[in-house]
């Protein structure tokens, strides 16, 4: 019921600022985006100094989850534009910590993210009413989550990711539509320095995520 809650509120924001527009919709353009993800925990190991193993190896499994947000589009010429955005994710992901004794202990992760990506986009116009388009950027995130169990409590909370992606326009003449793929590279190690165990064996934690997302604005 939240999330619903949360989305209708989005919705609501989105079509005040399309009817408050002063200026032409060329210059710039307010959305909303809604998007389903699937993002990856990457965690390795490393071998400790006194070569004694608590965890053998760490697998991690794909999560799927889902974001939605607002952006705002601005045009700087015909073919590029920037766009900030302001997204609401909810994640989840795995991962199997196998014991010397060949048993498993899976530990779930489900972080909830506020992320705040700025992207460059280009547009190619080729006619019909449909433009392929790229984009590259970044974003900063930050997890807002609660924190269950201790190897999620010692994850950090901030990260820093590379988007890469790309999409195509659809005008459908009183709004236009924007399906688009997205992948984002963590650049953060997410092992806390200040935890014992995750500094003696995990080398590092970075969180990857690809996404399907679909943007409408005017």
């Amino acid at each position: 019921m939240k999330k619903f809650k949360i989305l209708l509120a989005l919705l609501a924001i989105a079509q005040f600022a399309f009817a408050q527009a002063p200026v032409s919709p060329k210059s710039y353009s307010m959305g909303i985006l809604l998007g389903v993800d699937y993002s990856n925990l990457i965690a390795k190991s490393r071998e400790p100094s006194n070569n004694v193993l608590e965890y053998t190896t760490l697998e991690s499994e794909r999560g799927v989850g889902f974001s939605m947000g607002i952006f705002y589009r601005w045009r700087l010429n015909e073919n590029f534009a920037i766009v900030p955005q302001a997204v609401l994710a909810f994640q989840d992901n795995k991962v199997d910590f196998r014991l010397p004794n060949q048993t498993t202990q899976r530990v779930k992760i489900e972080p909830v993210t506020i992320e705040f990506p700025v992207h460059l986009v280009f547009t190619k116009n080729f006619g019909k009413g449909i433009s392929p388009s790229v984009s590259l950027g970044a974003k900063y995130i930050y997890d807002i989550g609660e924190r269950e169990g201790d190897f999620q409590e010692d994850l950090k909370r901030n990260d820093l990711a590379l988007d890469v992606g790309g999409g195509v326009e659809i005008d459908f003449k009183k709004f236009k539509m924007k399906p688009e793929l997205l992948y984002s590279f963590g650049t953060i190690n997410l092992r806390d320095n200040t935890n014992e165990l995750l500094n003696h064996e995990v080398g590092f934690i970075i969180r990857n995520k690809f996404s399907i997302r679909i943007m409408f604005y005017n």
